[in-house]
C-alpha cells in the first residue's frame, strides 16, 4: 500500500481532541508550528530542503519540518543552530565551518572525524556514556516540546526505568550495546562501530525510541495511507535489525519500559473526511511482546516519566498541570498549578520548566526571563522551589546536576539547588 505523508500538521484541539489536517495552508509564506516542530509555508505547500529566509539558510526534512543540530547533505556536514539557522565561519564541537556553512574537512582526519560527527550529531558528549545492553536512553527532538536533550542514565529496566522522549531528531543516540552505537536519522535506525555502519530499519518518521534488553522499541509519527486512514504504530525490532513486529496501531508518545512492561501515552485515530478524531486517549500499559494492553488513565499525558511505582506527567487535558498516578491507575493526584514541561524525576524530586518558550524562530528578544524558569517539587507535591531566573528548557537531571539551555548557543548545568551554574563543554 502506498503511503502518503500526513498532510502537514496534526494538532489536538483542546475542546474536542480532534486533529485537523490542513492542506493547502494558504497563499502567503509564513512560519507555522505543531507538536512535531516548525515548518515554512510556501503558498499551498511548504519548504523542503534548503531555504533562505530573511537572509538566513534553513533546512527542512522530507516532511517539511525544520531541522536543528548537525545534518549531512550529500558528502557535506552543516550545523543548524537552536533556531534552525545555518551557522558559518565558526567552530562547533571542534569542527570548523566555512563561509558556506559546510564543515571544512582535514583530508588526513576526515574519515575519522566524519564517523565522530555521525556519533555526535546530537548531544553525543552526554549520550556516549550510556553503555548498558539493558539501557533505554532518552532522545528528544529540538522542537516545540523538547530541546537539546541530555539523557538520563538508566540501568536495566528492572530496578530503573528505560525511557525515551517523544519527538526524536536526526542523529539522536538510542544507546550503546556490544560496541555499537545505535542512532536515528531521517531514513531509519542505524548502528555504527568504527567505520562500519549498518542500517536496521527503513522507517522515516520515528518520534520516540528506546533500547531495552536486546530490542529497539520505537513509535512512528502519524502518516496517511489510502482512503484517508491515519496510521502511526509502536514497533519492536531486534538490535540486529531482525524480527520487526508491530505491537500497537495507536499513535504513541513517551515510551517508558519497566520490568518488561511498556508504559506510554497513546490514542487511536478515526478519520472522517479531512478530520482525524482522536479516540480513547490515555496512558496505557502492555507487555514488551505487545500482549495484555490496558488503559490505566484517561489523561492525555505529555512529558510522561515513570519512576518507582508512579507515573509523573503533564496533563494536556488540564493546561499542562503536573500529575502523578500509580502504575496500576490508582491514587491519581495533581501536584501543582504550573504549566509544567520537560519533566525529569530524580529521587524524591520532580524538576520541570514552568511555561517555557516553545522554540519559535521569532521569539521576542530580549526574552521574558520569567518564562521557563526551572522549578523542583517533591513527588508528593510539596516544597515547590524556584531554581533559576532565566528563560530555560530543561533537558536532564543526573549525577547531582541539572542540564538545560537558555536559548543561547551554549548548554549549561547547575547543582540541584540551583547553584554553581557552569557551561557544559
Amino acid at each position: 500500500m502506498k503511503r502518503v505523508k500526513l498532510l502537514k500538521f496534526i494538532e489536538i484541539s483542546l475542546a474536542v481532541y480532534s486533529i485537523l489536517i490542513l492542506n493547502p495552508i494558504g497563499a502567503n509564506a509564513e512560519w507555522k508550528q505543531n507538536s512535531n516542530g516548525w515548518w515554512n509555508t510556501e503558498g499551498d505547500s511548504w519548504s523542503v530542503g534548503w531555504k533562505e529566509i530573511n537572509g538566513k539558510w534553513y533546512y527542512f526534512d522530507s516532511n517539511g519540518y525544520m531541522k536543528t543540530g548537525w545534518i549531512q547533505d550529500g558528502d557535506k556536514w552543516y550545523y543548524l543552530d537552536n533556531d534552525g539557522a545555518m551557522v558559518k565561519d565558526t567552530t562547533i564541537d571542534s569542527y570548523t565551518l566555512g563561509s558556506d556553512g559546510a564543515w571544512v574537512q582535514n583530508s588526513q582526519n576526515s574519515s575519522e572525524q566524519s564517523t565522530s560527527l555521525q556519533n555526535n550529531s546530537s548531544n553525543i558528549a552526554s549520550e556516549a556514556k550510556k553503555t548498558s545492553d539493558e539501557t533505554g536512553t532518552s532522545n528528544e527532538l529540538a522542537n516545540s516540546e523538547d530541546q537539546n536533550s541530555k539523557s538520563s542514565n538508566n540501568i536495566d529496566g528492572e530496578t530503573e526505568v528505560s525511557n525515551g522522549k517523544s519527538k526524536v531528531k536526526d542523529g539522536d543516540i538510542i544507546g550503546v550495546s556490544d560496541g555499537y552505537t545505535y542512532y536515528i536519522n531521517s531514513t531509519g535506525i542505524y548502528k555504527i562501530k568504527d567505520n562500519e555502519k549498518i542500517k536496521l530499519t527503513s522507517d522515516d518518521y520515528i518520534v520516540d525510541v528506546v533500547l531495552y534488553k536486546g530490542s529497539i522499541y520505537y513509535a512512528l509519527g502519524p502518516e496517511m495511507v489510502e482512503n484517508n486512514v491515519v496510521k502511526g504504530g509502536l514497533y519492536k525490532v531486534d538490535i540486529d535489525g531482525k524480527n520487526k513486529v508491530q505491537l500497537s496501531d495507536q499513535l504513541v508518545e513517551n515510551i517508558n519500559i519497566y520490568k518488561d512492561c511498556i508504559y506510554y501515552s497513546g490514542t487511536s485515530s478515526v478519520t472522517t473526511g479531512n478530520t482525524v478524531s482522536n479516540e480513547n486517549l490515555g496512558i496505557f500499559k502492555m507487555n514488551t511482546d505487545g500482549t495484555s494492553r490496558t488503559k490505566i488513565s484517561d489523561h492525555y499525558a505529555k512529558f510522561l516519566k515513570l519512576s518507582g511505582n508512579n507515573i509523573y506527567f503533564s496533563s494536556f487535558d488540564h493546561d499542562y498541570k503536573l500529575y502523578k498516578v500509580s502504575i496500576d491507575g490508582t491514587n491519581e493526584k495533581k501536584l501543582n498549578d504550573d504549566i509544567s514541561w520537560d519533566i525529569q524525576v530524580d529521587g524524591n524530586w520532580i524538576y520541570y520548566s514552568n511555561d517555557p518558550y516553545d522554540g519559535h524562530t521569532c521569539i521576542p528578544v530580549p526574552l521574558d526571563e520569567t518564562r521557563g524558569n526551572i522549578y523542583k517539587i517533591t513527588i508528593d507535591g510539596t516544597d515547590r522551589t524556584k531554581l533559576n531566573s532565566e528563560a530555560s528548557r530543561l533537558s536532564d537531571v543526573s549525577d547531582g546536576w541539572i542540564y538545560y539551555n537558555n536559548w543561547s548557543d551554549k548548554s549549561y548545568k547547575m547543582k540541584l539547588d540551583g547553584s554553581n551554574k557552569v557551561v557544559v563543554e
